[in-house]
């Protein structure tokens, strides 16, 4: 080991009795570094990281804080060495055991600036929400979302992100390695699921016993007053059944136009990276024109089937007359009606 135990130790005694330390307080962290360095030799690197910390937490010397981030580097804990390192260029070597000091300082801005490229950068966009309204962290600890938009130090390994908004909350494990850089995009999701109504049934009508003959000398040019009442039921009936068939028939037609344009929006959006249902921020127009599509075409299935059902139910069900016979007919985006005059 470049430093030894003994420059190590006395450096942190002659320092902190320089600096008004408690006395125990400096025996502690002498002991602890001595432990942290030992440690270290013996390959038991979480501890010496741990230990050497702690020392250091106490006595701000650049020979521990050095040995503080080369335990660290050891463990995995690339962002906590390189801060430790950049402690150790920063600190006043003191007077005593100067040259070991001044050596670890050089030390310390060498390896920082090898380790640098070696720290994984975590890139981390909202979509769905504005961003400024967002809680985001890493690992369970709070990140200003502005840090990660623009590149986030992480340690190696699988890091959890989480956003939050509200009562949502949007969460990804990202695995970095060594030297990579990953980004994410969380995506809030406002809509529900629409709703599409049951297709309205249509009930045949029973048949009706035939009317009686007419008596003798009678008249039969003339309706009677049930039979006016009923043609004229029937009238009426049958003017809203073709009403509904007409109100469903634009319903059908606007969910196949809005259906369409959903679609093409849709591949619009994937051709310009959306994966997953995963898009850019700057996309979140053309998101909420696809929602708004998607929508217009639900309600205009809606208002068809229920229309169409409607009307063809009238239809059927409507007095029978000596009129045209004709019968409704329904397909997607379409609607018709055959029979004879």
């Amino acid at each position: 080991m470049k430093y030894t135990l003994r420059a190590i130790a006395l450096g942190l005694l002659l320092s902190s009795s320089a600096a008004g330390q408690d006395d125990t307080a400096v025996t502690t962290a002498r002991e602890i570094a001595r432990q942290g360095l030992e440690a270290y030799e013996a390959g038991r690197y979480e501890e010496a990281a741990d230990k050497l910390s702690r020392a250091y937490d106490v006595v701000k010397l650049p020979t521990v804080a050095l040995h503080t981030a080369r335990a660290f580097v050891k463990v995995g804990k690339l962002v906590e060495a390189s801060e430790a390192y950049l402690q150790a260029t920063r600190l006043e070597p003191g007077t005593e055991f100067q040259a070991e000091q001044e050596q670890a300082q050089r030390d310390a801005e060498e390896e920082r600036a090898a380790l640098m490229p070696r720290i994984p950068t975590l890139v981390v966009k909202i979509a769905g929400a504005d961003a400024k309204a967002v809680t985001a962290s890493v690992d369970g600890k709070v990140v200003s979302v502005a840090l990660l938009g623009g590149g986030y130090l992480v340690n190696p390994g699988t890091r959890k992100v989480e956003a939050k908004l509200g009562q949502q909350s949007v969460t990804e494990d990202v695995r970095l390695g060594e030297g990579e850089r990953k980004s994410v995009t969380l995506v809030f999701e406002g809509q529900s699921t629409p709703t599409v109504a049951e297709p309205a049934t249509t009930t045949t009508p029973a048949p009706t016993a035939a009317p009686p003959a007419p008596e003798p000398g009678t008249s039969t040019s003339a309706l009677t007053e049930p039979e006016a009442d009923s043609a004229s039921d029937g009238g009426i009936q049958r003017t809203a059944g073709w009403v509904g068939l007409g109100v469903g028939g634009a319903g059908l037609v606007l969910w196949g136009v809005g259906a369409l344009a959903a679609n093409g929006k849709k591949s619009d959006l994937e051709d310009n990276g959306c994966v997953d249902h995963h898009c850019y921020t700057d996309q979140s127009d053309d998101i909420d024109s696809y929602h708004s599509l998607r929508t217009l075409s639900t309600v205009g299935f809606i208002v068809g089937v229920v229309g169409t059902g409607a009307g063809l139910t009238l239809l059927l069900t409507a007095p029978k007359s000596s009129g045209p016979e004709l019968h409704g007919w329904v397909s997607p985006g379409l609607v018709g009606v055959r029979g004879r005059l």
